[in-house]
């Protein structure tokens, strides 16, 4: 056990060795919290190994990758704090610049409200929840207790893009997928998507849910909807679900699909001589490319 705990560790720390030298560009600050990052991500694989293992796996196979895309996220420039009751939610840090600072919110202000309700009234996951929801064409209203005063502020919401974000542990392609795709000689940026989890119209016919199990052999985040993979052959798991994500009804036979770039494919089962069957039901044409 302590032979694998250290294979995994190494892997770890080969990981953070490496994007620690890709980071010299970065700000000091985001050194310091991209560092954090890494140290949570060993940790995190440190307690899956032990995981693993319990269950009687071999890590020297685990495979484990999940992307996002781009996505814009509202930025007031502003970390809050865990809730104490009568004063509201604790202002932790406020970003020099930002439109925390020009509404004129400081370090130990208290957060009351939001837009108009009490925050002793929301669970603080919907708080979470809906600030992480915010976009820039809607409003927001902040109660803020500074001192003794208490005002209400209506920040104006920018955005932040984040970037995509890939991230895997384990071994790359195997050499069959990584000989179709170069077979193919496709551009080297091109791409294709694969998306589950969208209900067809009711024209198709009755059809089922499935979400990602594995891709190649790596494991899938399953709260994915869709992936982005490069074009040529590929092996994919599923596992059957329903539309409305609940229980799940086991795994289904892996499936090859020949992807094309520019394209995405929408995947879904279907009852076929009393047995449900992988189809893709719909290729719509999309431009991909790889950043």
């Amino acid at each position: 056990m302590k032979v694998m705990k250290r294979t995994i560790f190494l892997m770890c720390l080969s990981m953070f060795l490496f994007n620690s030298a890709l980071a010299n560009n970065h700000s000091q600050d985001s050194k310091l919290l991209l560092k954090s990052l890494q140290r949570k991500i060993i940790h995190t694989l440190l307690y899956v190994s032990e995981n693993e293992m319990k269950a009687g796996k071999d890590m020297r196979n685990f495979n484990y990758q999940f992307s996002l895309p781009v996505n814009q996220h509202i930025n007031l420039g502003l970390v809050i704090g865990a809730y104490k009751p009568k004063l509201g939610y604790e202002v932790i840090s406020v970003t020099p610049g930002s439109e925390a600072e020009k509404q004129g919110i400081k370090v130990h202000d208290y957060i009351t409200e939001i837009n108009h309700v009490p925050v002793e009234k929301i669970k603080s996951s919907e708080i979470l929840n809906v600030l992480y929801k915010l976009k820039v064409d809607q409003n927001l209203t902040l109660g803020v207790k500074s001192n003794k005063e208490f005002k209400i502020i209506s920040p104006k919401l920018s955005a932040v893009e984040i970037p995509n974000l890939y991230f895997k542990v384990g071994e790359g392609l195997d050499s069959k997928s990584t000989d179709n795709i170069a077979k193919q000689n496709y551009p080297e940026n091109s791409c294709a998507k694969v998306s589950v989890h969208i209900k067809p119209p009711s024209s198709m016919g009755r059809l089922g849910a499935v979400i990602f199990d594995k891709v190649d052999n790596n494991g899938v985040s399953d709260d994915l909807n869709t992936i982005q993979l490069r074009p040529g052959s590929h092996q994919f798991h599923f596992t059957r679900t329903n539309f409305y994500r609940g229980p799940t009804f086991g795994r289904m036979a892996p499936i090859e699909i020949e992807i094309k770039p520019n394209k995405r494919y929408f995947i879904a089962t279907k009852f076929i001589n009393g047995a449900p069957k992988i189809v893709n039901w719909r290729i719509d044409a999309e431009q991909c490319i790889q950043k």
